[in-house]
Parts: structure tokens; C-alpha cells; sequence
């Protein structure tokens, strides 16, 4: 219990400022370098090309958890599957993930 606490305390959000006020302040942070424009264009190719590379079910699943932001216990009930099974399956599925990302990256060199 108070290893979940002291997490929570440690990895807290902290406060962004008001948003109400000054939003001019905030429009001015946002990056228009052509070199960040094309480093995010390029990871999201690469997302989309490794996500590709995956079977349907392990992308289906990582697409519902990290990119619909679905609950585990939201994509158990879609599946008809156990939460258990549910994480499981997704560390799996993060798992394999991670080495068609090495292999991916292996023949980029």
C-alpha cells in the first residue's frame, strides 16, 4: 500500500498554470520548427509501420489500450476476456512489440 502511495506522490502531475489567462503565452510554446514537424511526422510512420508488422489481435489490443485510452477493464469486455487475461495478453502483446522494434531497428543500421 504505501509503495503505491509514495509512486502517486512521486510521479504527481504538476500544476500546468491557468489556462483562463494569458492563453497567447501558451500558443507561443508551440514548436512550428520544420525539423519538429518532420521528427514527429517520421515517428508516427514508424508507429504505423510497426503496429502494421503486428498480428490483428495484438494490434487491435494495443490500439484500444494505448490509443482509444480504453481501461483494462473496457477492452476485457470487448474481447470476452478476463482483466487477467486482458494484461496479460498485453504484456505480451508489448513484448513482441518491442522486438519487431528491435529487428526494425536492426536493419535500419
Amino acid at each position: 500500500m504505501n509503495v503505491g502511495l509514495d509512486f502517486c506522490k512521486k510521479h504527481a502531475r504538476k500544476p500546468q498554470g491557468n489556462l483562463a489567462g494569458n492563453s497567447d503565452d501558451h500558443l507561443s510554446k508551440i514548436s512550428t520548427d520544420p525539423t519538429a514537424e518532420e521528427a514527429t511526422r517520421s515517428a508516427v510512420e514508424k508507429s504505423q509501420y510497426l503496429l502494421s508488422q503486428a498480428s490483428p489481435e495484438d494490434r487491435a489490443l494495443l490500439t484500444l489500450l494505448y490509443l482509444n485510452e480504453m481501461s483494462i477493464a473496457e477492452v476485457a469486455e470487448h474481447f470476452g476476456w478476463s482483466q487477467a487475461n486482458t494484461k496479460i495478453k498485453a504484456y505480451r502483446a508489448r513484448k513482441r512489440l518491442k522486438l519487431i522494434l528491435e529487428n526494425y531497428e536492426y536493419r535500419l543500421d
